[in-house]
């Protein structure tokens, strides 16, 4: 038998997947108990933990430009020479580094136009062959390759994440649109810098795609400060991106909250510092390779390694561990009721039994009455969340207007620029500005919007809170009903002290909706750093606890960024072209040029207008359907479910009174021993999740 020690040491990932592997057991004991007694629900909600448990892996994403050190920071991280380094990408290829016991490469291509993927292994000496500019046959092949994904029997995968290498930022935009799109599926990710070209534009411009909840989960490395010799210099070149990075933290913060605000304030604060890290991954890996300690400890690797474990340990993974050790006490402890049920059932007499079990099934079905009763409130509050917020996709498009008609104001030409050998040219670099300033006008609304629709979410937990709390006390009512007299002063003391532990929670029906709490409150201590499982109170910056949410009801891991760049994306590849040069060439005058631009492009965002509020709108409602429907099924999971499996108990002790007397003594000393223990599966997981609780 086991059940969770007293040793709740967090600090690497070593003790993250020893204290998750003892809880994970934990709650196969309590999986186990209710399948046998016949819980369904409970058994595969508990099945389905485990089962996501099991697959749990953290990934991390390296990220930046080309000739940055990327591959060279991975195999620094790998301490092998795994990926090819310092070689043109030829494509939009993702490479994964993730544990396998014999070498080798699984390349996954990208749909032919019937739909069909397929899969192809190679060898690890074939990599670059596919996934570099060796020749213009290896670019050619690599064209269809959409991820290879690279198994090797390296020490840092086995224990600690699948690292993922990704397309370079400044080879061209389908490579920087794929590396954005990994993101909000990651745990970590590393954006590496260039000592002797800090923070380029291409940088800056990958810090302005991030939504506010990606941007706590980066750590800036800073390679080859080996090169920069004076140390004054090293520290200039660390404060120059710190100072950046920080800017581009403000600028969003005003962008989502107005500049001057509390909110504002409040969003920066919660970011906190950048973690930035100055290192010479080649030093980092011949240190490594040559097992020479003093050329590791000067290429300033340990500390960035140290912290990124650290980031995944008591951000990352100590989010995770406290809902699954919060399920795992609130399943035992479901199961532990049901167990007194049936106990206490066995020992009371015929008549005392008949006159309890129908007073707790009229208790029942007024308590199911107020649980549909929650639900149709439920889904009201979505739909006023919904029409509130469609009026946003109608006032969005004046913005896009108005902002369009900024750019191409402030927009700098000269009589040079619209010669008639250069002017579609201009008119492109015209478009290209108006589209970046709209797609970022689209990211802070999809911020905004999502934020909404977290914090009506959040209102609608906060408000099931009191259901929960009488659910849970009705549920503890029955329990102690069928209980002989001499016990019930005992069970009425072990309640009041197992409730006050977590007072969101609840000791029965509330451990589902308070775990989402738990989260909150555990990642809310960490900010931002917790990133895409993040989260924080309600309030400013509420969209630093979007994934949190949404871990936590099961939405799935890129919800966040679901809602799409509220159409923008694209958008003005279909203005002008040269129907606007012809009609607005007519000679050299600028002022004319830039009328034109202006009246063709803000016409067709005008004519596209109702459409593009139509999609908008559709989107929206998407959004908050998608987010209610998953809350709704998982409060039917939690509050739902202890009202169907007490029902069901209670059926079932009713149908099984007429066993023998010898059979119900038996059955009375093995539940007596599973409820001892399911006690103490409770007790030590709520020991756990204080623990964790001062951790963080």
């Amino acid at each position: 038998m086991h059940e969770t020690t007293g040793d709740y040491t967090l600090e690497t990932l070593d003790d993250h997947r020893k204290l998750t592997t003892q809880v994970a057991r934990d709650l196969g004991i309590v999986r186990d108990a209710a399948s046998e007694l016949g819980l369904d629900e409970v058994t595969e909600r508990t099945t389905e933990l485990l089962r996501r448990t099991q697959e749990q892996v953290f990934r991390i994403a390296v990220v930046g430009e080309f000739k940055r050190g990327k591959s060279t920071l991975i195999n620094a991280l790998l301490g092998r020479e795994v990926l090819p380094a310092d070689v043109l990408p030829c494509s939009a290829t993702l490479n994964r580094v993730t544990y396998g016991l014999k070498p080798s490469v699984k390349l996954r291509f990208k749909p032919d136009a019937d739909g069909n993927e397929r899969e192809e292994t190679i060898g690890i000496d074939e990599l670059e062959a596919w996934v570099t500019k060796l020749t213009p046959e290896s670019e050619q092949q690599a064209a269809d390759v959409r991820e290879a994904v690279v198994s090797y029997p390296v020490r840092y995968c086995r224990d600690k994440a699948d690292i993922i290498d990704t397309p370079g930022l400044n080879d061209d935009a389908n490579m920087t649109d794929v590396t954005m799109a990994v993101l909000p599926t990651v745990d970590a990710a590393v954006l590496v810098i260039l000592a002797q070209s800090p923070f380029s534009n291409y940088e800056a411009d990958f810090l302005n795609r991030l939504m506010t909840h990606d941007m706590g989960r980066v750590l800036f490395v800073v390679n080859r400060m080996d090169e920069i010799r004076r140390a004054k210099d090293k520290v200039r070149v660390l404060d120059v991106i710190r100072g950046r990075i920080k800017k581009a933290v403000a600028t969003r913060a005003a962008e989502l909250h107005g500049e001057g605000s509390a909110e504002a304030a409040a969003l920066v604060a919660q970011l906190g510092e950048p973690r930035i890290f100055g290192v010479s991954g080649a030093d980092a890996l011949d240190g490594k390779l040559e097992d020479d300690p003093d050329l590791l400890a000067r290429s300033g690797f340990p500390e960035f390694e140290e912290a990124l474990e650290r980031f995944l340990t008591m951000e990352r993974g100590l989010v995770a561990l406290t809902l699954l050790a919060d399920t795992t006490a609130s399943s035992a402890s479901k199961v532990h009721s049901m167990l007194a049920i049936r106990r206490g059932a066995i020992q009371l007499e015929a008549t005392k039994f008949e006159s309890v079990w129908a007073e707790n099934q009229m208790r029942l079905t007024e308590l199911n009455s107020d649980y549909q009763a929650e639900l149709r409130r439920m889904d009201r509050a979505a739909a006023e969340l919904a029409d509130t917020l469609r009026p946003m996709a109608r006032r969005l498009g004046d913005r896009m207007v108005s902002e369009a008609g900024e750019v191409i104001d402030a927009y700098p030409l000269d009589a040079e620029a619209i010669d008639k050998d250069r002017v579609e040219d201009t008119q492109k670099k015209m478009m290209a500005a108006i589209s970046q300033r709209l797609q970022a006008l689209g990211r802070i609304e999809a911020e905004r919007l999502n934020e909404q629709i977290q914090k009506g979410m959040v209102a609608e937990i906060e408000r099931l809170q009191g259901f929960s709390q009488k659910l849970t006390e009705s549920l503890r009512a029955i329990e102690v009903d069928f209980q002989p007299e001499v016990e019930r002063d005992e069970q009425n003391d072990m309640d009041v002290l197992a409730g006050g532990l977590f007072g969101l929670s609840g000791m029965f029906a509330g451990g589902g909706l308070g775990g989402a709490f738990v989260g909150y409150r555990v990642a809310g201590l960490e900010g931002a750093a917790v990133g895409g499982v993040t989260g924080v109170a309600v309030g400013a910056g509420t969209t630093l606890g979007l994934v949190i949410l949404a871990t936590t009801i099961g939405l799935p891991i890129t919800w966040p960024v679901a809602l799409p760049i509220l159409a923008v994306a694209g958008l003005t590849a279909t203005f002008g072209g040269k129907k606007v040069v012809e009609s607005v060439f007519s000679g050299r005058r600028v002022d004319k040029f830039r009328e034109a631009m202006k009246d063709g492009t803000l016409r067709a965002l005008e004519t596209q207008g109702p459409a593009r509020a139509r999609a908008l709108a559709a989107g929206i409602d998407e959004q908050v359907e998608t987010a209610f429907i998953t809350l709704r099924e998982h409060v039917e999971g939690e509050l739902g479910a202890a009202i169907r499996t007490t029902k069901a108990t209670l059926e079932q002790l009713h149908t099984q009174r007429t066993r023998s007397e010898a059979e119900q003594t038996r059955d009375l000393a093995d539940l007596t021993r599973l409820e001892d223990r399911l006690r103490t599966i409770e007790t030590a997981n709520r020991d756990l999740l204080c623990a964790l609780k001062e951790n963080a």
